[in-house]
């Protein structure tokens, strides 16, 4: 909830009107929260606070089903601000209950100290909110929002806390004492473990000797290098690994003559723009090119 949970008095001003019994409405102020409300600041807060009230509202309505499916309602309606200001229409719309119902459910969860019903004013119209009341939380649930007799009663059952804490037997022995000694029990459950297998003659297992092909496989073979292969390694080195067609087309414009191709290529390693000049090998593959960078024939 968002801000401080202020509380302040209620103000019975339907009172001056003559209304008397159930009708009489209570008042609070739009910024304030009534006396017992349940409160909260995040969304961590409202599923601890709130599941001690809901196993309070199912044990005191287990047999009455349309009052558990109208705290349901309010349980989901319960948000930031912590109250709902549902109308008791719109209860009868998505409960499927009776109007007269549904204010017989909201009368029996308020007399039994699971809601608390108040209206303030808002934009000068009354709005009605309804808010979790703690009173119907026992003291044994140890829910910290819980009052009684004008106090807070301390959680009994970690309230602060859902973690599951394991607590060890004490031994008497330090922490150093107690590693050494599961490092033994695990070393004699590992002999025991080995005893136990030549006992009944099995072999402890070992490293599985590799099959001869997968051995075979791991010992790299020799690389065959030809000068077919080094040609087009070489033209990939000086103009990129994409040149391997730029070097089948200098191949056959060289008339298929690896020698005369890769002199080329390692010319072209010493000019600015080596593609392009291969590339003018290759457009003039029909006729007696000319060096553009160096002046002569090829």
């Amino acid at each position: 909830m968002r801000g401080d949970n202020k509380s302040t008095e209620v103000v019975h001003r339907d009172e001056t009107r003559g209304l008397r019994g159930p009708d009489r409405r209570t008042y609070v102020h739009a910024s304030h929260t009534p006396p017992h409300a349940l409160t909260w600041r995040n969304n961590a807060q409202r599923g601890k606070i709130l599941w001690p009230w809901r196993e309070a509202v199912i044990c005191t309505f287990a047999e009455r089903p349309r009052c558990l499916r109208i705290a349901w309602l309010l349980d989901c309606l319960f948000g930031d601000d912590g109250y709902a200001f549902a109308t008791d229409t719109w209860f009868e719309r998505k409960a499927g209950l009776p109007l007269n119902k549904v204010q017989e459910a909201l009368r029996a969860l308020e007399q039994a100290g699971a809601i608390i019903r108040a209206s303030a004013i808002v934009d000068g119209k009354a709005q009605r909110r309804i808010w979790p009341n703690s009173l119907i939380i026992p003291p044994t649930m140890g829910c910290i929002h819980a009052p009684h007799g004008g106090r807070d009663i301390p959680p009994t059952m970690g309230g602060h806390t859902t973690k599951y804490k394991y607590n060890r037997p004490r031994s008497g022995l330090s922490s150093t004492a107690n590693a050494a000694r599961r490092d033994a029990e695990r070393r004699e459950s590992k002999d025991h473990d080995r005893e136990w297998m030549r006992a009944i003659g099995a072999v402890a297992e070992a490293p599985a000797e590799p099959h001869p092909s997968t051995r075979d496989a791991a010992v790299a073979a020799p690389v065959v290098t030809t000068p077919e292969r080094d040609y087009f390694l070489r033209v990939k080195e000086i103009c990129g690994q994409s040149a391997g067609g730029l070097a089948r087309r200098l191949l056959d414009a060289k008339g298929g003559s690896i020698p005369l191709a890769r002199a080329a290529a390692e010319i072209a390693s010493t000019k600015a723009d080596p593609r392009e000049y291969l590339g003018a090998i290759i457009r003039n593959k029909d006729s007696a090119a000319t060096d553009r960078f160096a002046g002569r024939a090829f």
